[in-house]
């Protein structure tokens, strides 16, 4: 999922309190301080709540996977 922090900034913040709560970074967000990570909705949703964050659901697709395209 994506962490979107409401105001852009750095991504450290939202690192440290993700990371508290369970979650494991993936790569870096589409925009400054949001950061896409693997972990429990249930357990990143207060955390999120308390630091103006949203979560959004997102899908990884890296190397290796199949090209689904014309299915």
């Amino acid at each position: 999922m994506i962490v979107m922090p409401a105001i852009p900034g750095n991504s450290a913040a939202t690192e440290r309190w993700s990371a508290s709560a369970g979650a494991q970074m993936i790569a870096a967000g589409p925009y400054a301080g949001s950061i896409v990570v693997h972990g429990s909705r249930a357990a990143l949703l207060l955390p999120a709540l308390s630091h103006g964050a949203l979560l959004v659901t997102a899908r990884f697709t890296g190397c290796g996977t199949k090209n689904l395209e014309g299915r």
